[in-house]
């Protein structure tokens, strides 16, 4: 599944990376359990749920859900489950945050 991480102080890469069982693959990125939230209309933000209590560096401002802190996973919107996400989803988020 194509995805971006953005971690912390750096520029957001496109990588391939399946959730896997349980979003274990991505707790393993995330270092921590996995929350979702939509970060626009089409596309979903994952992180740290607890990124905030364990203080984790802050990693960009959301329009609507303020300070991110710690790495982010963004993945498409599907019905039930993340999906990769397609080339002009890529180059948005590339475009978008970007330093």
């Amino acid at each position: 599944m194509n995805i971006v991480l953005k971690r912390p102080n750096e520029n957001p890469v496109e990588m391939d990376c399946d959730p896997g069982e349980g979003y274990e693959e991505w707790r393993k990125l995330l270092k921590g359990w996995v929350e979702h939230v939509p970060y626009d209309e089409d596309i979903d933000m994952y992180f740290d749920d607890e990124g905030k209590l364990k203080q984790l560096a802050p990693n960009f401002v959301h329009p609507r859900y303020r300070q991110i802190v710690g790495n982010v996973i963004f993945a498409s919107r599907g019905q039930v489950n993340p999906c990769s996400l397609s080339e002009s989803q890529i180059e948005r988020i590339l475009r978008q945050l970007s330093q």
